[in-house]
């Protein structure tokens, strides 16, 4: 997607030199492979960055909530240090007009509404942070509960075992 984009976006031979440097990149073919939170934080920042090629503009309020969700999706998920990747996204989401034409009368108007839908789209990148932790804390007592049922069993077996012993 990354390079369709590119190539709709930008200039076709744009989008052909990034295919064969894609292509022909040693680490896109050894971390593509590799099950690890850095392969996953590449992923999503690829994904992220093909909607964020794309000029922000009022009319493609989708456009915000997928890098928005695909940018923190990577940091919680994958590799937190990949949120840095989301910062020329933010400053243009927040101060550059791209592909609004705005009047000097609606000028507040508008930076409040992109205020808000980037906020709200961060809202609920931070849900989907709550969630995961949530989630993960609730797999962690049920691990924990499970362990003290299989340690009981254990413990049961052998005090059973030492008084066959003993008789």
């Amino acid at each position: 997607t990354l390079y369709r984009k590119v190539y709709e976006k930008v200039n076709h031979r744009v989008g052909r030199y990034l295919f064969f440097i894609l292509l022909f990149n040693a680490g896109m073919w050894n971390a593509s492979a590799a099950f690890l939170p850095s392969s996953f934080a590449m992923y999503t920042g690829t994904q992220a960055f093909a909607y964020s090629i794309a000029p922000s503009s009022s009319r493609q309020p989708m456009r915000t909530l997928y890098a928005t969700l695909l940018y923190a999706t990577g940091a919680i998920v994958g590799w937190p240090f990949a949120l840095a990747l989301a910062i020329p996204f933010v400053i243009e989401e927040l101060f550059v007009y791209s592909g609004d034409k705005v009047s000097v009368d609606s000028h507040a108007t508008w930076m409040i509404n992109r205020w808000k839908r980037l906020f709200g789209c961060g809202f609920l990148a931070a849900l989907l942070f709550v969630c995961s932790k949530l989630f993960y804390c609730q797999l962690l007592v049920h691990q924990f509960y499970r362990y003290l049922w299989f340690a009981s069993i254990v413990s049961l077996t052998e005090s059973l075992q030492w008084c066959r012993s003993i008789s």
